[in-house]
């Protein structure tokens, strides 16, 4: 069972046209990479409802989105 849900590609005024992975902690699988290979984007951005550092699949994501050549920007609510 994957919860994310991936929206976009939008206009992001810093980072170009993102497309968003909104995300759970409570996640099983990370988001199909095939999916994010398909859209032409200039980053993947990392938001959640609550914090996106706990997705028990973000690391993994990251590496794989990173080694496709991926720009990676996680959205954190830390202050």
């Amino acid at each position: 069972m994957n919860n994310s849900i991936v929206y976009g590609p939008v206009p992001f005024r810093r980072l170009g046209y993102s497309l968003g992975v909104k995300t759970s902690h409570l996640r099983s699988a990370p988001i199909p990479v095939s999916t994010v290979r398909s859209e032409p984007v200039d980053y993947v951005t990392f938001v959640t409802d609550g914090e996106p550092t706990l997705d028990i699949n973000l690391v993994r994501e990251i590496e794989l989105l990173c080694a496709l050549g991926i720009k990676i920007a996680v959205i954190t609510k830390i202050s």
